[in-house]
């Protein structure tokens, strides 16, 4: 990881601390940022949407600021997470993503979307053991083949177990191939289509 994305990492961990603790200072009597707030289900979910739309469009940062403000909001809502792990994923911040794609999971360890991108970080960081696990464990939760984060898993497995193979029988040198062979798999389409769960 390049120097400028390691600090980028560290300054979004602190000014997610930093927010969270000015914002409890303001919470008062009230449980929740999202009861202090009058806000419910419907309307972050909405936020969420809205932000997604933005991030589709190219406006990542934009998509962002929303994302991690809803996550303050609802911190106990998976999909949040999720969601802001994938942004943070397609700007190249894996260690602030791998963060919110693990909390995801702690929270609910049946989300396929976090499942799939973590065994995606996994794979970058050239640990295929790990990587394996994510992307078998969302592929057991989607028998059918009907879930595109599970059929993304599906695919990215087929190519773990090859790199694997080739690591036992070439050394750590085919860890190389990783990037390309990822590449190849975003020209064949396989990408992320997310909803929420529950929603059409």
């Amino acid at each position: 990881m390049s120097k400028e994305k390691q600090q980028n990492n560290e300054e979004i961990m602190k000014t997610h601390q930093e927010l969270v603790s000015t914002l409890k200072e303001l919470l008062g009597e009230h449980e929740t940022f999202k009861e202090a707030l009058q806000m419910d289900e419907q309307k972050i979910m909405a936020l969420a949407l809205y932000a997604r739309d933005l991030a589709d469009k190219g406006q990542m940062d934009e998509a962002q600021t929303i994302l991690e403000g809803l996550v303050v909001l609802d911190p106990q809502n998976p999909y949040l997470h999720t969601v802001l792990g994938t942004l943070y994923f397609h700007k190249d911040l894996k260690d602030a993503a791998k963060v919110e794609l693990l909390y995801a999971l702690k929270l609910d360890p049946e989300d396929t979307a976090a499942l799939a991108y973590l065994g995606e970080i996994y794979l970058h960081e050239g640990n295929l053991e790990e990587a394996l696990k994510m992307f078998e464990k969302a592929v057991s939760l989607d028998p059918e083949g009907k879930d595109p984060f599970a059929n993304r898993a599906r695919a990215l497995s087929a190519i773990v177990a090859t790199l694997a193979k080739e690591v036992e029988e070439k050394g750590e040198d085919a860890l190389k191939d990783i990037e390309e062979r990822m590449k190849m798999l975003e020209e064949l389409g396989l990408e992320e289509t997310s909803e929420p769960k529950g929603e059409a």
